[in-house]
């Protein structure tokens, strides 16, 4: 599988008023922190600069949306090779080694993405981003969840971030009811369960219940409490998560390092068929004066649901 180093991360550097990027682009945002969709913009036709922008934008966002897409195979390939480079991914399909089928129909009996997950965090080096395409859409349901990670570590009490800065936490591939053949579980990467995004600067969670097994240091009944905890915690984080609805010829990119995300299988027995491309990454790194989205976009001050939920008492 192609990897990447981080000598190349696409956002670094571009104009944080993206003046290119929203030329003619039509911007709604889904949430005040996580999702926009991007309308009257083409993929296939963006410009070195709307690229960068654009590589930014999803950074700061978490995840962008586009709508009548024109992007044939070859050109969702090319559109991640601009990010950074097409991962080359063992179960592509056709022509493009980087190029990936989601399918699912009367006859599946799984798909896969079921459950909160950061794309490949198997690897050494995860992807940056994910594009997906999708060209064949039920008549109802088959949306695509997303979770704030920015959100989901600026949430956490001051006594739970200081537990976790510095630790790092195992990561396997998962055995799947979708794979004919063996999974080869030994490979182990550990990562940073608090990982400093690169481009952004904020702290963000970074584990997730399909890949993190095990947290480095600590025995596997604290292990497995603490894991249980945010993953608990990110499921139940309502008010940092969204739902996209496809239409035909949709496209989102998300940051993988910055957001989860999960397929909601709701459509069965109709169709659904898509691709995807992953860009390489850069190395998960832990920095501890990492910013705060919430810091960043509203200053001091944090959602009053959020000092509730630290102020509450067992009575």
């Amino acid at each position: 599988m192609s990897l990447a180093t981080n000598s190349y991360v696409a956002g670094v550097g571009a104009d944080p008023t993206f003046p290119h990027l929203f030329a003619h682009a039509e911007r709604k945002d889904v949430t005040p922190r996580l999702g926009t969709e991007l309308r009257n913009i083409q993929l296939a036709q963006l410009t070195d600069e709307q690229v960068e922008e654009l590589a930014l934008f999803i950074s700061q966002r978490g995840c962008v949306f586009f709508r009548d897409q024109e992007l044939s195979e070859d050109q969702h390939v090319q559109l991640a090779e601009r990010f950074g480079g097409a991962i080359d991914h063992v179960h592509a399909v056709g022509t493009h080694p980087s190029l990936i089928r989601l399918h699912a129909d009367e006859n599946s009996h799984a798909v896969s993405g079921e459950a909160w997950h950061s794309d490949m965090c198997e690897e050494a080096i995860p992807p940056a981003f994910s594009i997906l395409m999708i060209e064949r859409t039920p008549p109802s349901g088959g949306d695509t969840m997303f979770a704030n990670m920015y959100a989901a570590f600026d949430k956490l009490s001051p006594h739970i971030k200081k537990t976790l800065s510095g630790l790092t936490a195992q990561n396997r591939r998962p055995v799947t009811t979708l794979r004919k053949e063996a999974v080869d579980r030994s490979q182990v990467n550990s990562h940073p369960l608090i990982r400093t995004h690169p481009v952004t600067g904020w702290q963000m969670l970074f584990a997730n219940p399909v890949f993190t097994t095990h947290i480095d240091g600590l025995t596997v009944p604290e292990s497995q409490a603490l894991l249980k905890f945010l993953e608990t915690h990110v499921d139940k984080g309502v008010d940092f998560q969204i739902r996209f609805h496809w239409e035909p010829n949709s496209v989102a990119i998300w940051d993988n390092r910055a957001v989860q995300h999960q397929a909601v299988w709701d459509y069965w027995p109709s169709v659904r068929d898509g691709r995807r491309v992953a860009v390489k990454g850069d190395q998960p790194f832990y920095r501890t004066e990492g910013g705060s989205q919430t810091e960043a976009m509203m200053g001091s001050k944090a959602p009053p649901s959020w000092n509730r939920l630290k102020d509450w008492r067992i009575s």
